[in-house]
């Protein structure tokens, strides 16, 4: 544990806005998300291949990342709310290039500008929730950011699919834009700083040294990967599987992920529940091995059934089924990790959760690059990713995080 002074965190500086951190939080996952029904029309209109429209999707993730990793640990230093109001900035110039975008390398430029605000503003939302917050009152509030979170899929496909339909894909842009003045003008508002003034400067080369070598935060962080890889590459696969396979078009690919959602943020929900009856050990065993058996009978379904065969609604439906629950237990999953992965480092947290937020979304990155190049038919490659995160989280689980984070106290 870090063991540096700080003021106890059952002692708020002031009421949080919980309900607007959740909702910007939920808003970046929106804007990864939003023009997913429209990948094959993009492919169309900027005359690109499938593989460079889905690492747009990279882009964000790596953009996203390094907003995460710069902004936390400079917010350590400036404070929260001046270093969010940059990062917003910054998140409204890179929407602005992806509107304006005439071909595919523009665009995944301007998705990167996009996902650096988007990031930082995301990592400064959920410190500004640690900074007051530690521990079960820390997990509610976050199984309250993946209650919206999880309503993103609900919403963010279904904006895009109608927006593509009646006008075009830079549309989804314009409507991330104003959605985004909306939020800084109420973040300007209601935010005060959380920084407290009396925060230690620890040295970032430090803080970093301690959280690589700390085994139950790089296990909680495998987790995290698994949690948000499984939604992006959803997200990147599935308009190729039920678009192209299923014939659905982008407006009923939307509703579908609406569906797919709804257990998403029924886990946060269920979590919450949980979390006053179980240790978030049982939770995280229990999701984790329900996640891998379920990815295991779709992966040998997939390549069981030719692929050129006729699909029918039972078919829909049996996914459907198989996607609700991959999606149940990653809406469990991610909010006891978010809660619990950096308690013992209270005294950094702009810092320590850059890290470990921007350890888990190059995962999710990784996985949608690797995605995009392996060559074969969704049909076969989104469940196989599927199982091998299932396999990871299983490890990570019983290898690194089963024993805790520990009480031992280490300077750092």
């Amino acid at each position: 544990m870090i063991t540096q002074p700080a003021l106890p965190s059952h002692s708020p500086k002031y009421r949080l806005p919980i309900f607007l951190i959740a909702t910007i939080v939920a808003f970046c996952q929106i804007t990864e998300a939003i023009y997913m029904p429209l990948l094959p029309q993009m492919v169309k209109s900027l005359h690109t291949t499938k593989a460079l429209s889905q690492w747009t999707i990279s882009a964000f993730l790596l953009g996203f990342s390094l907003g995460v990793l710069i902004m936390g640990p400079i917010s350590d230093n400036l404070g929260r709310k001046k270093v969010f109001n940059w990062c917003y900035l910054i998140f409204a110039i890179g929407t602005g290039i992806c509107i304006f975008s005439s071909d595919i390398s523009m665009l995944l430029g301007g998705r990167i500008v996009q996902a650096f605000g988007a990031g930082g503003a995301s990592i400064l939302s959920q410190t500004m929730l640690r900074d007051n917050l530690q521990g079960p009152p820390a997990a509610q509030a976050f199984s309250i950011v993946i209650l919206l979170t999880g309503l993103s899929p609900l919403i963010a496909p279904l904006l895009g699919g109608y927006l593509g339909e009646f006008f075009n894909w830079p549309s989804t842009f314009i409507a991330i834009l104003v959605i985004q003045i909306v939020l800084w003008i109420l973040g300007a508002i209601f935010f005060k700083e959380t920084l407290d003034p009396r925060h230690p400067n620890i040295p970032l080369h430090r803080s970093l040294a301690h959280l690589s070598t700390d085994r139950y935060v790089i296990g909680c962080t495998l987790l995290g990967g698994m949690g948000l890889a499984s939604l992006v590459l959803f997200y990147t696969e599935g308009p190729f599987i039920f678009i192209n396979h299923f014939g659905l078009s982008p407006s009923e690919f939307a509703w579908f992920t609406t569906g797919v959602g709804l257990p998403l943020a029924g886990g946060s929900l269920l979590g919450n529940l949980w979390a006053k009856h179980m240790s978030m050990n049982t939770r995280v065993q229990i999701c984790i091995w329900i996640f891998l058996i379920t990815a295991l009978i779709w992966t040998i379904i997939a390549f069981s059934v030719p692929m050129d065969r006729a699909y029918e609604i039972m078919d829909l439906l049996f996914l459907y089924g198989i996607l609700a629950i991959l999606f149940l237990c990653i809406g469990i999953l991610m909010p006891t990790i978010l809660g619990e992965a950096l308690i013992n480092y209270k005294d950094v947290l702009g810092t320590a959760g850059a890290v470990f937020a921007f350890a888990y979304t190059v995962i999710g990155s990784i996985c949608t690059f690797a995605i995009g190049v392996v060559p074969g038919d969704p049909h076969y490659i989104l469940p196989s990713f599927l199982l091998l995160l299932g396999v990871m989280g299983i490890l990570s689980f019983y290898f690194l995080v089963r024993r805790g984070p520990g009480t031992k106290a280490r300077n750092i």
